[in-house]
């Protein structure tokens, strides 16, 4: 068993900044696929205060340093800001692919919009970490904002997401990394990581996992019950919403060994002092502008597994 990450990469802002023309709107390929933060910002015609955000990024960045994780940020793709109009989405890199087995998996998206950023970034990683790649197949779409990977001292755990990624994918990654608890989960959000999210104490244990039920098929929550931890109830408001009805999406954030880094308190009454009883200490700082892309910290990062 590896030992529970320390380090993460990033993307770095672009000069000229992000979403300077808007927000994309994005669905893959079922109902629940769609967006529903940017269709917000989109309709209101949203333009972001570039002074504003970088304020707010610079201060993600030194929240994350001041926990002691080391950053690798990566600088922001040319071919990505070429296009007309910008694909500013490759600023979450937690979608385009995820280190297993000492090689970097590429994410294949049911948004084929997006497809690039996977190719992109595919190749910075293969040159910046020097490790192999490894393509899905034709069949297979895998977003890894629909994966939880949880190794710990008394086994690995998979949570993946059908919301933009299929069985295929998911079945393809599993014969990778060979995790021993494996839960596919169908969920109203467009990524599993709006929904729900780990906690993991400072020994590396999996002591809980947050979720909003309302956000989860019968089935799915069914299969939960059977997790050999706590599962911690939210309200639709602490994740990405329901439908149009946005949430503040805190439960998107970094989960490291005690460590839970988002940018919004909990709304959920008696949340904030279960976290804190677990041995898992959360920090947060705010990033609406990237709320209204439909990501935050678990969006913006990657562990890094070598």
């Amino acid at each position: 068993m590896s030992e529970p990450p320390a380090s993460i990469m990033m993307v770095d802002l672009p000069q000229g900044g992000l979403w300077q023309e808007g927000y994309t709107v994005h669905k893959g390929h079922t109902p629940e696929s769609l967006n529903y933060a940017t269709v917000a910002a989109a309709d209101s015609g949203l333009i972001p205060s570039q002074n504003t955000l970088q304020d707010h990024w610079k201060r993600a960045i030194k929240l994350i340093r001041d926990a002691h994780i080391d950053i690798t940020l990566l600088p922001y793709p040319e071919e990505l800001l070429s296009l007309s109009p910008p694909d500013y989405d490759g600023i979450f890199i937690r979608d385009v692919g995820m280190f297993a087995g000492g090689k970097w998996v590429k994410a294949r998206f049911s948004v084929p919009e997006r497809q690039l950023e996977a190719d992109v970034f595919a190749r910075l990683i293969h040159e910046t970490f020097q490790v192999d790649i490894i393509d899905l197949p034709p069949d297979a779409y895998l977003e890894c904002g629909e994966i939880f990977f949880v190794d710990t001292p008394n086994g690995s755990y998979y949570f993946g997401g059908l919301g933009r990624s299929n069985k295929a994918g998911h079945n393809a990654m599993l014969d990778i990394i060979k995790p021993d608890h494996i839960f596919l989960l169908e969920s109203k959000g467009f990524h599993l990581d709006t929904t729900c999210a780990p906690l993991i104490d400072a020994s590396g244990h999996l002591v809980a996992f947050m979720y909003a039920p309302e956000l989860f098929s019968v089935e799915s929550k069914k299969h939960l019950s059977m997790l050999d931890v706590p599962l911690i109830e939210l309200l639709p408001e602490d994740t990405c919403g329901i439908a149009d009805n946005l949430g503040t999406m805190a439960v998107n954030g970094l989960s490291l060994p005690g460590i839970f880094i988002n940018a919004e308190p909990f709304k959920t009454p008696g949340v904030e002092k279960k976290i804190s009883s677990l041995g898992v200490t959360r920090s947060s700082s705010p990033l609406p502008y990237f709320h209204h892309a439909g990501g935050s910290y678990h969006c913006l990062t990657n562990e890094v597994r070598l």
